[in-house]
């Protein structure tokens, strides 16, 4: 039988990506987690094996992979660059982006961040990190649309292949007869500094908000950020609730019930899974008009909301039909049949090659 290995850092999606890779039964698919510590944070499935890096440095350089047919890389940091220059060339590599591994360095975001000084002349001169790229065989990034755009700036030779993690693909369909009921707001997903927070909770002073704004500030993001945005509210006048403990799942939902509208001030695709579950449940989702989420929500005809509108859209709650609109066309294209199809097509390929 085939065996892919997969590597991966401990993330909250990487349950969802052994669940879907462990149902095609035509395969082998070990999961390694790259940590230097034995407890992992997010990843809660029993089904992984933990590794720090110089360990695995040292199977690659003795030569104990040979027993895999191809690696897929969840995310790429510079670690995994180095992995990929290092495997056998003999293996087919694929690349599932998140979106920080690419966005840095897309056109998409026009902020290639150029790493200076002594780690810089390390990682860029003598290490040479991104001819990594060149050994990509295929490349499925979070939207298709992303594609293009990534590949001719990264000068990626790498496939597309289509594939998601479906992270909300059993919760929507578990949630498909309920709806959102309280009044609250959600900004953001997280403490990353690409939600743009700041932007937000000015214009939310600005029209006298006061219904309950829910701010996730748990994951992602330095600690200095995330103390400038509690700084802020807690100088304001909005009535706000700060998430910065990582909760249960169940805990989350519940909060996220209450929220009938979502703001996500991103400029770059980010939070599709809380977008995604959000719209499954009736909320009103506010996104920038550049995100590239936007334009691909909109092609799949959901109903979508442009920030720039802030206050009159803030005005009324999504219309029963609306919702139920969205609802239907999360459940058509977010499920676990598609999920699992598009696992197949992706293990095939690379067994394949």
């Amino acid at each position: 039988m085939k065996k892919i290995l997969h590597i991966c850092s401990d993330e909250k999606f990487i349950d969802h990506a052994i669940v879907n890779f462990n149902a095609v039964d035509y395969v082998t698919n070990d999961f390694l987690v790259i940590s230097n510590s034995k407890q992992l944070k997010y990843i809660k499935n029993d089904n992984v094996t933990i590794q720090s890096r110089k360990s695995f440095f040292i199977q690659i350089l003795f030569g104990r992979l040979n027993e895999y047919d191809a690696v897929v890389f969840h995310s790429l940091t510079d670690v995994f660059k180095l992995f990929i220059k290092l495997l056998p060339k003999r293996l087919t590599i694929c690349w599932i982006g998140f979106g920080f591994d690419y966005y840095d360095y897309s056109i998409l975001m026009n902020n290639h961040r150029e790493v200076k000084g002594i780690k810089g002349f390390i990682k860029n001169k003598i290490l040479n990190l991104n001819s990594a790229y060149d050994y990509i065989n295929y490349f499925s990034p979070v939207l298709e649309s992303e594609f293009e755009s990534v590949s001719n700036y990264l000068n990626l030779k790498a496939c597309y292949v289509p594939w998601n993690y479906g992270s909300s693909d059993s919760i929507i369909e578990k949630l498909k007869n309920e709806y959102v009921s309280g009044d609250s707001i959600l900004l953001g997903n997280s403490g990353a500094e690409t939600n743009d927070h700041i932007e937000v909770i000015k214009e939310l002073i600005s029209l006298g908000e006061t219904r309950e704004i829910i701010v996730p500030l748990s994951y992602g993001g330095s600690d200095e950020y995330v103390s400038s945005i509690i700084s802020m509210l807690e100088k304001s006048s909005l009535n706000y609730t700060v998430l910065k403990d990582f909760i249960t799942q169940a805990e989350y939902f519940k909060i996220l019930k209450r929220c009938s509208f979502v703001i996500m001030n991103h400029k770059r695709q980010q939070a599709m899974g809380n977008i995604v579950m959000m719209l499954s449940l009736g909320a009103k989702i506010i996104l920038d008009k550049n995100n590239p989420a936007y334009e691909y929500l909109v092609k799949l005809n959901f109903n979508i909301f442009d920030k720039t509108q802030l206050n009159s859209t803030l005005q009324k709650k999504l219309p029963s039909n609306i919702a139920l609109k969205n609802k239907n066309l999360a459940l058509e294209n977010y499920n676990r049949r598609n999920t699992l199809d598009k696992t197949k097509r992706l293990v095939t390929t690379l067994i394949n090659a």
